[in-house]
Formats: C-alpha cells, sequence, structure tokens
C-alpha cells in the first residue's frame, strides 16, 4: 500500500503538472520575451530585415512622427513567415512526416516556405474567398492547396481530416506559442532599429489584430524592451476587442461568422483562446476601430505617398495612425505593415471603394 506521505507527494505531483499544462497553454505568461529572442536567432538566417519607412506627408497626416515597419517586404510577402519557420523550425525532423495549415493566404505561404526551408511536405487549405494572388503565392514554395468553404470550422475540420489520413502536424495561424513567439521577433527588430539611428522609445506601437498571434508576440517583447510604449490593437469594425479588453476576459461567442471587412487578413471574429490570455495581459486598453473606407485610404496613400505596397490588412495600423494619432495625443509612433499580398488581376482597392475622401486624400498627399 501507498504511504500517506507518499499519496500526498503524488497528489502534489499531478497538482504541480496539471498547473504547469494550464499555464504553458492558457497562461498569460505563456510566452516570454526569452521565447522572443531565442526565436529571432532561429528564423534570422531566412528571413529578411525589413526596412523602417519613414515619410514627412505621413507624420503631416497623422500629426505625430510614424515609423512604418515594413512587413510587406518581408518573405512570402506577410510577417507571417516568421512564425511558421520558428513553429517549423521547432519540430522533431525526424518525427515529422510533413505540415498542414489553413489560412486566409498569408499564413499558408508562409507555412510553404517553412516547409520548403525545411525539407517537409506541405499541405494547406485555404477559403475559397481568398484573394487569387495568395494561392498562387503559397502554390509558388511547392505546397499542395485543397480549397474550402470560409467558415473556420470548415477549415479547421479540413485539416484535421489531412492531418489524421497523412498523419502530418498541424501549424495552428495564431493558437500556438512558437508562432506567437516567432511573430513577435519583429518587435525586437524594430526597436533595434530605432535605437541604432538614436531614436527615443516609441510613444506606441499600432498592431492590426486578426487571430491575435502577431500582437500577442508583439506585446510580449515590448513590454520587456520597451515597457513605456503602449500597443495599441487596429481591429476592422464588428470585431469588439475593447469590449473584452474592458471586461478582462473574451466575451465571444463561439461560431460567429468571419466578420464582414475588405481586409481579408484580419476577417477572423474573435482572437484566440491561446492568444487571448497575451492579449489581455500586454495591450493597451485602448483599441482603435478602422472602417473599410478608412482601411482604402491608407492603402493607397502607401502606394501613392510612401511607395509601398500594403494589402488592406497591412494598411490598417497606418489607417489608425491617421485616424487616432491626434485623439491618443500620441506623437511617436510605430505603425506594422503587416503584409503586401495584393491580387493586381483585381480591381485595386480604391476602385472598388472609390469616394472623395480618398480623392482628397491621394491629391493632397500629392
Amino acid at each position: 500500500p501507498i504511504s500517506k506521505t507518499r499519496a500526498s507527494s503524488m497528489r502534489r505531483w499531478f497538482t504541480g503538472r496539471l498547473r504547469a499544462r494550464q499555464y504553458w497553454t492558457e497562461g498569460a505568461a505563456a510566452v516570454t520575451v526569452h521565447d522572443v529572442k531565442r526565436a529571432f536567432v532561429k528564423v534570422a538566417p531566412y528571413i529578411h530585415r525589413t526596412p523602417v519607412l519613414t515619410c514627412a506627408r505621413v507624420d503631416d497626416l497623422a500629426g505625430a512622427k510614424v515609423f512604418i515597419k515594413g512587413e510587406n517586404m518581408q518573405v512570402t510577402g506577410s510577417f507571417k513567415a516568421r512564425g511558421a519557420l520558428n513553429a517549423v523550425l521547432s519540430l522533431p525532423k525526424l518525427r515529422t512526416k510533413g505540415v498542414v495549415c489553413h489560412s486566409a493566404g498569408n499564413h499558408a505561404a508562409a507555412v510553404a516556405f517553412a516547409a520548403r526551408a525545411s525539407d517537409l511536405p506541405c499541405h494547406v487549405v485555404i477559403p475559397r474567398s481568398a484573394p487569387k494572388s495568395k494561392v498562387a503565392n503559397t502554390e509558388s514554395f511547392g505546397a499542395t492547396v485543397e480549397l474550402c468553404e470560409p467558415s473556420n470550422e470548415v477549415r479547421e475540420a479540413t485539416v484535421q481530416r489531412i492531418a489524421e489520413e497523412l498523419g502530418y502536424h498541424v501549424v495552428p495561424p495564431y493558437d500556438d506559442l512558437h508562432v506567437i513567439a516567432g511573430q513577435g521577433t519583429l518587435a525586437i527588430e524594430l526597436i533595434e532599429q530605432l535605437s541604432a539611428v538614436g531614436e527615443e522609445p516609441l510613444d506606441a506601437v499600432l498592431v492590426p489584430v486578426s487571430g491575435g498571434g502577431m500582437i500577442a508576440g508583439v506585446g510580449v517583447a515590448f513590454r520587456a524592451l520597451s515597457p513605456h510604449t503602449r500597443v495599441i490593437a487596429v481591429e476592422p469594425q464588428g470585431k469588439h476587442l475593447a469590449a473584452s479588453l474592458a471586461a478582462g476576459q473574451s466575451l465571444w461567442e463561439a461560431g460567429l461568422p468571419p466578420l464582414t471587412t475588405i481586409a481579408d487578413g484580419c476577417r477572423t471574429p474573435a482572437v484566440g483562446k491561446v492568444t487571448w490570455p497575451l492579449c489581455n495581459d500586454v495591450l493597451d486598453r485602448t483599441v482603435v476601430t478602422v472602417s473599410d473606407k478608412e482601411i482604402v485610404d491608407a492603402v493607397r496613400i502607401s502606394f501613392d505617398v510612401v511607395k509601398s505596397v500594403v494589402e488592406p490588412s497591412g494598411a490598417m495600423a497606418l489607417a489608425a495612425a491617421i485616424s487616432s494619432c491626434r485623439s491618443l495625443d500620441l506623437k511617436r509612433v510605430g505603425v506594422i505593415a503587416c503584409g503586401g499580398n495584393i491580387d493586381f488581376s483585381q480591381p485595386l482597392p480604391w476602385t472598388q471603394h472609390q469616394d472623395q475622401r480618398t480623392r482628397e486624400l491621394s491629391r493632397d498627399a500629392q
């Protein structure tokens, strides 16, 4: 028989393991700056050190000094390469048959790129509503693409089926600790780049939010390395992140449909289960919501003035800077231009949403 002392010791051990598991998967400190720093070293040989762009006319429009982190110039065309690489490179290679993921396009291309870098086969599930350019970008890295209905439930079910059939490892688009840590590497890079030219710390960094992987990683890095910088989420209309942040708990219902927004990379209606505790811990309670019209204006300003190609999701933070820096009293702001994969076979965003304000902004920016 087991002694009372031994039984008590075993209970403490099991309780500790359960708490550790909960801490690892749900706790606000599940990803630390040390994880982000390790990811930074791991992914560095494979990615671009993207530039930080400035533009006097953008500063005038925003009423602040704006520093644009050009992740639209990243390999695969978006920041997603960072998280996908860290996740795939962290897999036990001898025991990994291949990788599979679902994505609206940018994560798909990133996982395909990471798989090719690791000599692994890759299968990707993409919603039929995704831009053709993003599908083609993914296929260019050698992935097998399967199209499906755009709902999150269908996408996840399709991925699980493929993973079971082929024995592949699933690489989530945001709800994964390695993915989150990898996305945070762009913050380390931005902080280093500004410091290298003698710039003072930022008042805030504006980060688009969809499932929350990028902003969670960026928030962890800034909390540790530039603690006075506010990490402010930028969301499309209909997401309602501010309500959850104000309540300190996730208020989204299960099974919500994708958001209706021109920012196709930010249609996920809720922050993820793994990313939410981190977001709740490191984000500023202020959330900037941008309309489709403001996003389109920012896309065109980026094209016409900054001379930088961004997709609508990649223009969200610039839209927020132009609309909100004055009201939030921000003087020095980082803007994450997170992607630049535009489908040029389709009408450009401003030809779909042309209005007088867009024409005036574009004319004034010349």
